[in-house]
């Protein structure tokens, strides 16, 4: 039998749908999340969560982040959005020092930008859209919805700077709000 936690995933959703079970998910009022492995967000990740949420809930449905580790790691976020909000995070990256990668639906882009180093060798690279499937148990519309995002990639080039990025993105989301988040709402009142 599958629990009501996981049929409100299979629901056909909004993007501000998503975005608000993501951001439940987060708080951890919501146990699982389709593409984390069903568990909570990592221990790193804890510091994280007003920002990832905020986000969430302005439209940029975060599938990846990593904060900032000296020597080790570069502050990261990726995830799904509209145009609007693609436009409005990449002005993130001509505000300061940040790097903004867009990719838009339908057109594959292969970059590798090292994001985690573990004895100065390349560790982790900042993801690329992910391929979307069905597998992260989602309604066919919502992963149609997916596949037809703007995905968007933010990197603080400085390792294991952590006080630049969330709260540049949120700011940058936040400031075009009005202009961004039109097509979003979601007039259910999820």
């Amino acid at each position: 039998m599958v629990s009501t936690e996981d049929d409100r995933w299979a629901q056909p959703l909004t993007l501000m749908g998503l975005g608000q079970l993501t951001a439940q998910w987060l708080e951890g009022s919501v146990r699982r999340h389709p593409w984390n492995g069903g568990s909570q967000p990592d221990p790193e990740t804890r510091p994280l969560v007003p920002y990832l949420t905020a986000m969430n809930r302005l439209g940029y449905i975060t599938e990846f982040s990593q904060p900032g580790i000296a020597k080790a790691q570069r502050a990261s976020v990726a995830g799904f959005c509209e145009k609007a909000q693609a436009e409005c995070l990449a002005s993130v990256s001509l505000e300061g020092e940040l790097v903004v990668l867009t990719e838009y639906p339908g057109v594959e882009a292969a970059y590798e930008l090292p994001i985690t180093q573990d004895e100065k060798r390349t560790f982790t690279i900042l993801p690329g859209h992910p391929f979307v499937d069905e597998a992260w148990g989602l309604h066919p519309r919502t992963l149609s919805l997916l596949s037809e995002c703007h995905y968007v990639s933010i990197c603080d080039p400085c390792w294991g700077r952590d006080d630049l990025l969330w709260a540049s993105v949120v700011a940058a989301l936040e400031r075009d709000h009005r202009d961004c988040a039109g097509s979003l709402i979601d007039p259910s009142g999820f």
